[in-house]
């Protein structure tokens, strides 16, 4: 691999290739996946490498022996899930709010205290209901799926939040359907696959930049 271990990653790459679980703490610029690349030389088993994004997948795949898959988790989920749903990707990126509104039978302001919400902002707070549940472990889209709402006390709150969540679960049985007409996105499918309770494929699981794995991805 042409890399000279330190001390600190020889004691990582001993403890995993003992087979322990293992978390590593690491600042930016330290070596974290060339400690990652010493840990999967270390053994002849199968494993996973996951991503956050595809160009850091493609670089480790340089890196990487030919015992060590790379992939970033939408990836994975695209080719368990997500493939069915390529043609829904490919025509709903750009939908606008205004057409969001009116699939989702949102035709009128709502008046929540003082406030009036127009259609078009209860579509936007529907679609971010059901995005915060796709980065949750939750099974079912529920009313604390709901995000702050700018000029509403508590209470007021908790009613726009359950007068919305019969929409955002609709959305979401929506969104789950091949032939659905909502926007869908990259975080949908990765939420459907979840919820499969799916088995990775490979005997061990090199997580890089964990920091920025949401509870979605962790749970898997």
């Amino acid at each position: 691999m042409g890399l000279r271990a330190t001390g600190e990653q020889d004691a990582a790459r001993e403890v995993f290739a003992a087979g322990g679980d293992l978390a590593l703490v690491a600042g930016a610029g330290t070596g974290k996946t060339s400690t990652l690349v010493l840990m999967g030389a270390a053994t002849r088993r199968r494993g996973l490498y996951v991503a956050f994004n595809k160009p850091i997948a493609d670089e480790a795949k340089t890196r990487f022996g030919s015992n060590v898959r790379c992939s970033t988790s939408h990836s994975l989920a695209h080719r368990a899930v997500g493939r069915r749903f390529q043609d829904r990707l490919n025509a709903s990126q750009h939908m606008p709010l205004k057409r969001t509104a009116y699939l989702l039978g949102l035709q009128g302001d709502l008046a929540v205290g003082k406030r009036r919400i127009r259609a078009t902002t209860q579509a936007r707070l529907v679609m971010e209901m059901v995005q915060r549940f796709c980065w949750r472990t939750d099974e079912r889209v529920a009313a604390r799926h709901l995000g702050r709402v700018n000029g509403l006390d508590e209470n007021g709150a908790q009613y726009l939040a359950q007068v919305l969540l019969r929409r955002a679960r609709w959305a979401w049985d929506d969104i789950c359907t091949p032939g659905g007409v909502l926007p869908f996105k990259h975080d949908h499918y990765l939420k459907m696959w979840a919820l499969t309770r799916p088995r990775l494929p490979g005997d061990f699981v090199l997580l890089d930049e964990a920091q920025d794995t949401n509870p979605v991805l962790e749970e898997i």
